[in-house]
């Protein structure tokens, strides 16, 4: 399995707590995993060393969690014990912090960007650990859908509609790409919706990553 880092990184935008949590890191966790090597290689040791001094800090287990699946993913051959050990510290931190939205919003972005590079047979497990993130989520702002903006409700919603219809739950992917349709018209995010619409069947992977604030690489 190897992780590759495509511009839906930007959807850790999705909830204001994503964002608003104080950086825990020097540089800022978010610019570490924007591909300099460096800098992910200091967050990964000062993570390493936050763990030794609390190992239940679930904001700083998902951090080092994700950084270990970069790390792990991008390596080569990929390393699967590291990755299942990387795995394995982000469901961790969603144990141990269940309502916190920083926590729930990057498992369920790096574990959608995961499935999209592994055989079917693991990406399921992925795909399903996300959903349920994007979920919570979702059920989480349900109230105030209307005043998150277009970026922050398209990502929302086009992620979680694609993890319902990559898991055959076709009727749940037809109601938020109809809600995508409804809350943001003529946006590209429903133009993606309405691609969807004509077959019923998953999006291309690279007409799921993030629309708005980044280029494609």
């Amino acid at each position: 399995m190897r992780i590759i880092l495509p511009a839906a990184l930007c959807a850790v935008a999705l909830t204001t707590a994503a964002l608003a949590a104080p950086q825990r890191l020097d540089g800022g966790f978010f610019a570490t995993v924007s591909g300099d090597p460096a800098a992910m290689a200091k967050a990964l040791a000062d993570t390493e060393a936050a763990l030794t001094t609390n190992p239940n800090d679930a904001d700083i287990l998902i951090e080092h969690g994700v950084l270990s699946l970069l790390v792990a993913g991008r390596s080569n051959p990929p390393s699967l014990p590291k990755l299942n050990a990387a795995l394995a510290e982000m469901d961790r931190a969603a144990a141990l912090a269940p309502d916190n939205q920083r926590v729930r919003t990057l498992r369920g972005i790096f574990l959608h960007l995961a499935s999209q590079g592994t055989p079917p047979a693991v990406a399921t497990g992925l795909m399903e650990k996300a959903r349920t993130d994007f979920q919570y989520l979702y059920e989480r702002q349900a109230t105030e859908l209307d005043q998150l903006g277009e970026h922050r409700l398209g990502e929302l919603l086009q992620i979680k509609g694609d993890l319902e219809s990559r898991l055959g739950r076709t009727g749940e992917a037809s109601a938020t790409y109809a809600m995508i349709k409804a809350k943001l018209p003529r946006t590209p995010y429903a133009q993606r919706a309405d691609e969807w619409m004509k077959t019923r069947t998953p999006l291309p992977s690279n007409q799921t990553t993030c629309i708005g604030c980044h280029d494609t690489p």
